[in-house]
């Protein structure tokens, strides 16, 4: 497999799997969870269920003491605490890319390093094996 980045990780059928997997493990399921479930209200909810759906979503993601609180900063639970009040399919938008880049620089990072990711790649690769070149030591596939 290619360079592994965190767009592709989103859309390998098998990779992506893992990923949640790992993040219910890491105790930070819900960020995913939350990314996931607002693509799917932006892209399948019908136009009369906008509103229900949304205020469903912020209920779950964003009620005080919700099982699914996710981590957004005061402020933007403060801006979307208006916005909800009359929701478009961009009412998310603010706190999902939040979300997306805390999970792009810190949970993916954490996972590619895990033992579960590890063993897959050496599974998918072989073993990597470090050497002194001429390239600075780069590591290749044995």
């Amino acid at each position: 497999m290619g360079d592994i980045n965190f767009f592709t990780l989103l859309k390998d059928e098998e990779l992506c799997p893992m990923f949640e997997a790992w993040l219910k493990e890491d105790f930070s399921y819900e960020n995913f969870s939350f990314w996931k479930d607002v693509e799917d209200f932006k892209a399948n909810t019908p136009d009369e269920d906008v509103e229900k759906e949304a205020i469903a979503l912020y209920e779950k993601y964003f009620a005080l003491g919700s099982e699914w609180e996710v981590n957004a900063d005061h402020y933007q639970k403060l801006e979307l605490k208006e916005r909800i009040q009359a929701p478009g399919r961009d009412v998310f938008d603010d706190v999902q890319i939040s979300i997306f880049v805390l999970m792009r620089m810190d949970s993916f990072p954490k996972f590619m390093e895990s033992r579960e990711f590890q063993e897959w790649n050496e599974a998918k690769q072989g073993p990597v094996k470090k050497e002194n070149n001429s390239e600075g030591g780069r590591a290749r596939n044995e």
